[in-house]
């Protein structure tokens, strides 16, 4: 997913891990990916009987906002490329 992918600690890598499995559910408003929401990772814990800890939720919305501006920047210099 990244070009330089940083190793992470083994304390956190399930974070990671489920960032990967609700990004990979993520919808789009034809604009670009829509953020992961907590609907989404309420549903997504009750259906794989997992129980995130507060914190380990806002790592993940951390993570996803990380991720939206990467897209949306990657967005912007392809439009620039075309234009």
């Amino acid at each position: 997913m990244l070009e330089d992918e940083p190793e992470l600690l083994p304390e956190i890598t399930h974070i990671w891990d489920w960032f990967l499995e609700l990004t990979a559910t993520r919808g789009s408003n034809g604009f670009g990916v829509n953020p992961i929401t907590y609907t989404e990772i309420d549903a997504w814990s009750r259906l794989l009987k997992t129980e995130p800890s507060p914190l380990e939720i806002e790592l993940i919305k951390i993570i996803d906002s990380v991720y939206l501006e990467k897209v949306a920047k990657d967005s912007e210099s392809e439009t620039k490329k075309s234009a």
